[in-house]
């Protein structure tokens, strides 16, 4: 949530037209039967992404990854953009985890 919409729930991703706090992109919208309106407000959005990461549940070691490049991500060979965003996230926890001892 903060590493792609700063935890904005109007955020638009210019370059991937991602939209909302959870960064929904059209096709998860349309494969969750979301509105234009759910996707924008904050709850709603972020049920929506709890849902989507519970069908990626036997994915578990990319989970987090499928959430980003979709589903069928790795079948288009994106396994070097999962691993990439999985560095992301794990050095965002390192710095948030050294954050609180200082």
């Amino acid at each position: 949530m903060l590493v792609e919409s700063a935890g904005k729930a109007a955020a638009v991703n210019k370059r991937t037209a991602d939209h909302g706090i959870m960064q929904i992109n059209h096709k998860t919208a349309k494969y969750l039967n979301l509105s234009k309106v759910c996707v924008f407000d904050i709850s709603c959005s972020i049920n929506a992404a709890v849902a989507y990461l519970k069908t990626m549940q036997l994915r578990k070691n990319y989970r987090h990854c499928f959430y980003n490049i979709g589903p069928n991500g790795l079948k288009r060979g994106k396994i070097k953009a999962c691993i990439k965003y999985e560095q992301k996230l794990n050095s965002i926890r390192i710095m948030n985890e050294y954050e609180k001892l200082y």
